[in-house]
């Protein structure tokens, strides 16, 4: 069964130059309002919004606003089985394909709506080509 995983790379830029970040970024905030509450919203994946339900005094005391995704040089690839290279043991048999959120973008890729579809989401710490996710992406793709 074909199966192809969408790894969706979305590294969140944290703690250097954070004043600088929320300074340029244009927030939904109330002028009186110091709690972090904040609605930011990026063009083809939609909004990110942290209020009451996000805020916890203990446990998330801040609010840190995400970077645009230029800064943080956001990234989807499209990761498929190499036809030319079987993939036995090992995870170099894999194609790695960056797309958008267009369906020109998609139809390039060989992206297939037809096709089983998993998602792999990593932390900041990590990308698309780090190798607990291409060994995650194999194994994922043996089971299929």
């Amino acid at each position: 069964m074909k199966f192809e995983c969408f790894v969706i790379v979305l590294m969140i830029y944290l703690l250097e130059n954070f004043m600088q970040m929320v300074e340029s970024v244009n927030l939904d905030l109330d002028a009186n309002d110091d709690s972090g509450y904040f609605n930011k919203c990026f063009e083809e994946i939609g909004c990110v919004e942290a209020d009451s339900r996000w805020f916890d005094k203990k446990l998330r005391p801040v609010n840190m606003v995400p970077s645009d995704r230029h800064v943080i040089k956001t990234d989807f690839l499209l990761i498929k089985e190499d036809k030319r290279d079987h993939l036995d043991d090992d995870y170099e048999g894999l194609l790695y394909t960056s797309v958008t959120a267009d369906s020109k973008s998609l139809k390039t890729s060989g992206f297939k709506k037809s096709s089983d579809l998993m998602l792999l989401i990593h932390d900041f710490t990590s990308n698309g080509y780090t190798g607990w996710v291409k060994v995650r992406a194999f194994r994922l793709m043996r089971k299929m």
